[in-house]
């Protein structure tokens, strides 16, 4: 199994989505090199070459950009030499479970196998920043585990080799999930009713309503359930969320998700769009119900919109990017 592999692999297990998350491997040629996923590249069709090779002074080779998080890779391989894979994923309920406050206890068996009785969690920063890369080399430092929750964002997952990592992988995943009903975490529930509509559908008044107000949007993704209603409100626990359906979800059409009656919209530029909208509502949903045990606070409005905005540029780019 190479990187690309093990990303399409880790996206069929719902680890990663789209293009979210980063994947990198020591360069075999020089152990002080590593060679990581390109930014903002998809996974499905990404093959070896695509990978960029980083130094060990932060500089790369060639003309396409390393992922943001390339830093915190570097940091990562520095510190534990017997690493030779890093997944940073943005799995469900390792996501979920970075805003709990504490750190999260493993069984004899999970802690065999990632080196440590527990995961720490990484306290917050904004994506792709300094002050991320520093927080997780600092806990690194003081916790040999292969898994850290990094705070309102994902998780990062280290292994011997691509089998080794994904495996972890999805063993945090597990143990998280555990946790999760562990601490008593209820969630909204949904229905498996769920719809497809496009612009061009004969709908009823609520997807017309949201077209008509937002011409933007050409895909809706329907889904049902009884623990919501047009008064419902969510807020932003997880940065993607932020950054990709806005600084709050209610019954207005102003943002990416919309409540009415018994019923959630995710909104998109297409179905993918609205795919990934449903995705990272459904991880929200799982985020808040542990900030509802642990306490935790939303993601600050005014950093929020930062991110939002940031996204919308980039996003933007990369589809024109796609379109030539």
């Amino acid at each position: 199994m190479n990187i690309p592999q093990l990303a399409r692999e880790a996206m069929s297990q719902g680890l990663l989505f789209r293009t979210w998350g980063n994947l990198s491997k020591r360069d075999k040629d020089d152990k002080n090199n590593f060679l990581i996923t390109p930014s903002g590249m998809g996974y499905e069709d990404m093959e070896e070459k695509d990978l960029v090779r980083v130094f060990e002074d932060g500089s790369y080779e060639g003309n396409i950009k390393p992922s943001s998080e390339s830093p915190m890779h570097l940091a990562l391989y520095r510190r534990f030499p017997d690493i030779n894979v890093i997944i940073h994923t943005h799995q469900p309920y390792g996501s979920a479970l970075s805003l709990l406050k504490r750190d999260i206890p493993l069984t004899e068996s999970e802690a065999e196998k990632l080196g440590s009785d527990s995961i720490k969690i990484s306290g917050y920063a904004l994506p792709g920043t300094k002050k991320l890369h520093n927080n997780v080399d600092q806990l690194a430092s003081l916790s040999g585990c292969k898994a850290i929750l990094l705070e309102m964002h994902g998780v990062i997952i280290m292994g011997e080799d691509e089998e080794s990592a994904l495996e972890n992988a999805l063993l945090v995943e597990g143990a998280c999930k555990r946790y999760f009903e562990e601490i008593g975490a209820h969630a909204l529930s949904f229905n498996e009713d769920v719809s497809e509509i496009t612009r061009n559908d004969n709908v009823a008044t609520m997807p017309r309503n949201i077209f008509d107000k937002r011409p933007d949007i050409n895909a809706i993704i329907r889904m049902t359930s009884q623990d919501v209603n047009k008064h419902t409100a969510m807020k932003p626990y997880l940065d993607d969320f932020a950054q990709i359906v806005g600084i709050r979800a209610n019954s207005s059409c102003k943002y990416n998700v919309v409540f009415g009656d018994s019923e959630v919209f995710c909104l998109g530029k297409d179905m993918e769009d609205a795919t990934a909208v449903r995705h990272i509502f459904e991880k929200n949903v799982l985020a808040q119900a542990v900030a509802k045990v642990s306490g935790h606070k939303p993601i600050h409005v005014l950093e929020a919109i930062l991110m939002n905005q940031v996204y919308k540029r980039k996003y933007s780019k990369l589809k024109d990017m796609k379109k030539d």
